[in-house]
C-alpha cells in the first residue's frame, strides 16, 4: 500500500527515546543520525536515557544538548523498561518511538512510520523493519530476526 506524504502540519510530535547503557563508543553516532532524520525539527525531541552507564555515555551525549538533545542519567543500572518508562514520563510527543542506541535509522523513516500510524485510526502502534547489516549473524540470530519479521506483519 501506497502512502501520500503528509505535510509537516499533520504528522504528530515524537519523542524519539533512545535507551543507553555502556554505549560510549555508538551514542554520538546514534545522535546525529536522529538529528538529520528527515522529521520536522520542531516536532521531534530525543531523550538519551542512560541506565546506569559506567564508561562515557552520559558524557558524550550531553556533548549535544546545545542541539536540544535531553539527557537523562539514570546513576544504577535499573534495566531497559525502567530506562524506557522514565524517558516516557519527562517526554512531551504526541506519539513515543523507541530506539536503540547501535540502531541506525534511515533518514526518512521515522515520516514513513508517522504517515503510516496517522493513516487509519485502527493503527495503534507501528514498527519499522530491522535489517541486520553485520557481516557476523549466526544462524540463529538469521533465524530470529525472521521470526521477529513474521510477528510483527
Amino acid at each position: 500500500m501506497r502512502f501520500s506524504k503528509l505535510p509537516d502540519g499533520k504528522l504528530p510530535s515524537v519523542s524519539l527515546i533512545i535507551c543507553a547503557y555502556n554505549e560510549e563508543n555508538v551514542v554520538s553516532t546514534k545522535i546525529e543520525n536522529s538529528l538529520e532524520l528527515s522529521y520536522p525539527k520542531d516536532k521531534l525531541e530525543i531523550i538519551i536515557v542512560s541506565d546506569g552507564s559506567s564508561d562515557k555515555t552520559v558524557l558524550k551525549a550531553k556533548e549535544f544538548v546545545n542541539f536540544g538533545i535531553k539527557v537523562i542519567e539514570e546513576k544504577e543500572r535499573k534495566g531497559k523498561t525502567n530506562a524506557q518508562n522514565l524517558g516516557v514520563k519527562n517526554c512531551s510527543g504526541e506519539v513515543v518511538v523507541f530506539s536503540d542506541a547501535n540502531t541506525i535509522l534511515e533518514k526518512n523513516s521515522l515520516r514513513n512510520i508517522m504517515e503510516r500510524l496517522v493513516s487509519s485510526p485502527q493503527i495503534g502502534c507501528a514498527s519499522g523493519l530491522l535489517i541486520y547489516k553485520s557481516t557476523h549473524n549466526s544462524y540463529g540470530e538469521a533465524k530470529y530476526q525472521k521470526f521477529e519479521t513474521t510477528i510483527k506483519n
